[in-house]
């Protein structure tokens, strides 16, 4: 392959901003701490030119044009790498070549990884040459007697390269459509293998904006395979903005410790992120003398941008940030099918109201006549064509799953509407599935499930149960757990239980259908700014996964995620 062909970049937004930024800011912007590894994003182009050879290079040359792009629209690469340098590294050099990314979590079980791999009929998996999936993998295949994957290392200190070697350039005769497959990210798949869902090079460039202020500094604390983190990495670097990686895991005690350090701009997390960060200032910093606290609440009223997605956050989180930076959170909605599709103005006040705001550029909304909100959005689709069409009407329009209503220009959240599931962390849960599993438990003669709201899951699973006459009077909730885990992953066991004693019955309709809503209140009643501490002391709840959990872990046991 000749020199201009090894470094030529395909001709699309992508890589044009990607250079555009190199260009532009030549400073060190991205930071990955847990590495040890700061680098400019003019480097960050030459160690993806660098990677992307040694990409090319492991895959079978029937693959590639002449130009050293793949032929085909659908080849995909798995990566099982933290969140990174190398991950960014890994991602950007996939998309040069013209194929998709697949990523995939680090902790996910080797079973897991490679069903990924062959139901998406992958080429290769890019990994650590120190991860320990590397290992699990190889041993894997071994005791399955089944060919090893093609795996790939990729190293966190920057690739190995030639100095003298000619700058990346934009090649004019690449050329990728928007629509060109570009990553398959996931939602959970209720009982089994979460739902790949395909989105394409817009994914990355349709909500870019201008480059950011110089001075702005976004802090990624989460892990990189998570569709809302990965987009707002390559938004980031897109934007020509300072990029920090906290370690994996960061704890609460760490995020606020950076605050108080001083230079973060920008922070985006759950609602479950920001409960965390709300707790432990209220039990660690709130005590502190005030000119000692004060580091810490200069810190958060630094913020510029101060994120909340997934679930909608309870009043009381929303009230907690507005009085400690003086402006409140910014509320976002998007999902894994359509990724950012709404957010609130800066200016508006929305602690009172679930408002998820306005859509954003190059998002189209409407709403159902029974008030479903469905999205438009670039190009996305299934690798199962029937689960394609079922997810959009006649128009192209994604079916969200959610009831809103407008409010002025601002589009407010109602909840979901199907009652069929329980959201837990953004994976559905199936109701009818779980109910099904406590059916099989030989001591139980009644049983429900409910959604019982949690500030940082958004649900939990809460079983409703009644024992048969002289059995488990004492039922615990972790013995329920132990008797459903034949039966179900770890993420669907009741985490709520509630044992129905004589007299008190669920309330049904007169066709005998249990009513959802008045069962939840009378057992499970919560105000409108719930806590599960709220809750009668007849029921029992529990961490998600108790150190009692000895059971060995089952596929999707997480959602398949993570």
């Amino acid at each position: 392959m000749a020199v201009d062909q090894v470094h030529g970049l395909p001709d699309n937004e992508l890589f044009r901003r990607l250079l555009l930024v190199a260009e532009s800011r030549q400073e060190t912007l991205i930071h990955d701490i847990p590495h040890g590894v700061d680098v400019t994003y003019r480097q960050l182009v030459r160690d993806v030119s660098s990677f992307r050879q040694k990409l090319r290079e492991a895959l079978p040359e029937s693959l590639l044009t002449d130009k050293g792009i793949v032929r085909d629209d659908d080849v995909f690469v798995c990566t099982t790498t933290s969140a990174s340098y190398e991950m960014i590294v890994a991602l950007f050099a996939i998309l040069s070549i013209g194929a998709a990314i697949v990523p995939l979590s680090p902790s996910l079980m080797p079973e897991e990884v490679m069903n990924f791999y062959h139901r998406f009929d992958a080429k290769c998996i890019i990994t650590h040459p120190k991860a320990e999936l590397v290992k699990s993998l190889r041993q894997h295949v071994t005791s399955m007697d089944t060919v090893e994957p093609n795996i790939i290392s990729v190293h966190a200190s920057g690739m190995e390269q030639d100095v003298e070697d000619p700058y990346p350039f934009i090649d004019s005769s690449i050329v990728l459509p928007t629509n060109r497959p570009a990553i398959a990210l996931f939602s959970s798949g209720t009982t089994g293998p979460p739902k790949g869902i395909i989105h394409g090079l817009g994914f990355f460039t349709e909500k870019i904006g201008p480059l950011g202020a110089e001075d702005a500094l976004v802090l990624a604390h989460r892990p990189m395979h998570y569709a809302a983190s990965l987009a707002s990495t390559i938004a980031t670097i897109l934007r020509g903005v300072r990029l920090e990686i906290s370690p994996l895991g960061s704890s609460p005690q760490y995020i606020w410790e950076r605050l108080r350090q001083g230079g973060v701009t920008n922070l985006a997390g759950s609602a479950g992120f920001w409960v965390s960060l709300m707790e432990y200032y209220l039990q660690n910093i709130a005590i502190l003398p005030l000119n000692e606290r004060q580091a810490y609440v200069d810190g958060a009223r630094g913020l510029r941008v101060a994120i909340c997605s997934g679930v909608m956050a309870m009043p009381s989180t929303k009230i907690f940030w507005k009085e400690i930076r003086g402006r409140p959170l910014q509320v976002v909605w998007g999902s894994t099918e359509s990724a950012l599709g709404l957010k609130t103005s800066t200016d508006i006040d929305t602690t009172y109201l679930n408002s998820i705001g306005q859509p954003v550029p190059g998002v189209t909304v409407k709403l159902s006549e029974g008030g479903e909100m469905r999205v438009k959005t670039p190009a996305i689709y299934w690798k199962d064509e029937r689960a394609t069409r079922a997810a959009f009407d006649d128009e192209g329009f994604y079916k969200t799953g959610d009831l809103v209503y407008l409010q002025g220009s601002d589009y407010i959240i109602q909840g979901r509407a199907s009652t069929d599931f329980i959201s837990c962390n953004s994976i559905k849960i199936p109701i009818l599935h779980v109910e099904n599993a406590l059916s099989l438990l030989p001591y139980l003669s009644e049983a429900h499930v409910l959604p019982v709201t949690d500030p940082k899951t958004g649900s939990r699973v809460a079983a409703l149960v009644r024992c048969r006459n002289g059995q488990k009077s004492n039922l615990t909730l972790h013995s329920l757990r132990e008797d459903l885990s034949p039966y179900l992953s770890l993420v669907q066991l009741p985490t709520v239980l509630r044992v129905l004693v004589d007299g008190e019955e669920v309330p049904r309709t007169v066709s005998n259908k249990v009513i959802r809503r008045e069962t939840k209140q009378i057992f499970f009643p919560q105000t409108a700014d719930p806590s599960l501490s709220e809750l009668p002391t007849q029921v029992q709840w529990c961490d998600f996964k108790l150190d009692t959990d000895l059971r060995p872990q089952k596929m999707w046991d997480s959602g398949g995620v993570q």
